[in-house]
């Protein structure tokens, strides 16, 4: 085949302007601002207390016992009873007056039997429902008082009996009758604050006795030399002695202290 004719020879081109930049990137997508953390869950309620128990109500009071049928009157309550006027009728001084002071004895079930001075009983005797004044409990006294109450202190003064005789005794409760008169009489104003006493002067110091001047003997050294002193033996009597003693066969441990001046 003919050979291809050769190219046609480039021509220079013209410079042209400068090719324009390529358009900026377009940013990036804004992102979303980032969640918060999901919050807890809200505790649950507390629970609800239990519920309180009705208030307990106070057990009925028991009913009220029946009212007991009155009785007699117990044994008497004074321990220690005075009885005074019955030496009158006897001529007689502080052998049956005086103060009766109530035993664990008695004659019945609330009657008591007080003894008093010189062997005196006042005791009540069931068998004849008297009160007696004697020194054998149980026997006829004295005195005698009709009645039977359990507390001689409340038998009348003028019921009573000496010898078969009428007489007019009187039985009371010592504490009473200081208990009346504590009433009846004011009470005594408070004694006036007694003075001080008068002070004392100081006590005197006693003399003091100076001491014997210290017996001086003279001596030569080397020299023996007899000292005559009085002591006294076990029974506190005084004994003449000398030094060196002159039992020879006994040993004697006294000695004397001496100083040379």
């Amino acid at each position: 085949p003919p050979a291809s004719p050769p190219p046609p020879p480039l021509l220079p081109s013209s410079p042209g302007p400068p090719p324009s930049p390529p358009p900026p990137s377009p940013p990036p997508p804004s992102l979303p601002p980032p969640l918060p953390p999901p919050s807890p869950p809200p505790s649950p309620p507390p629970p609800e207390p239990p519920p309180l128990p009705p208030p307990s109500l106070p057990p009925p009071s028991p009913p009220m016992p029946p009212a007991l049928p009155p009785q007699s009157p117990g044994p008497c309550a004074c321990d220690d009873i005075l009885l005074t006027g019955l030496d009158e009728y006897q001529n007689y001084n502080n052998v049956y007056d005086g103060m009766y002071n109530r035993t664990a004895d008695n004659t019945t079930a609330d009657h008591y039997v007080y003894q008093g001075r010189l062997g005196m009983y006042l005791y009540y005797v069931e068998d004849s429902q008297m009160w007696n004044v004697g020194s054998v409990v149980g026997a006829t006294g004295l005195a005698m008082h009709a009645g039977v109450t359990h507390c001689p202190t409340d038998l009348s003064n003028s019921g009573w009996t000496v010898l078969s005789q009428a007489a007019a005794l009187t039985v009371e409760c010592p504490n009473t009758r200081r208990r009346l008169q504590e009433e009846a009489s004011p009470p005594p104003s408070p004694p006036p604050p007694s003075p001080p006493p008068p002070s004392l002067p100081p006590p005197s110091s006693p003399p003091q006795t100076p001491a014997p001047p210290a017996p001086v003997v003279e001596a030569i050294f080397g020299v023996a030399q007899n000292i005559s002193f009085t002591a006294c033996d076990f029974e506190g009597l005084p004994n003449s002695h000398s030094v060196p003693t002159r039992r020879e066969d006994l040993p004697d441990a006294r000695e004397f202290t001496a100083v040379m001046r």
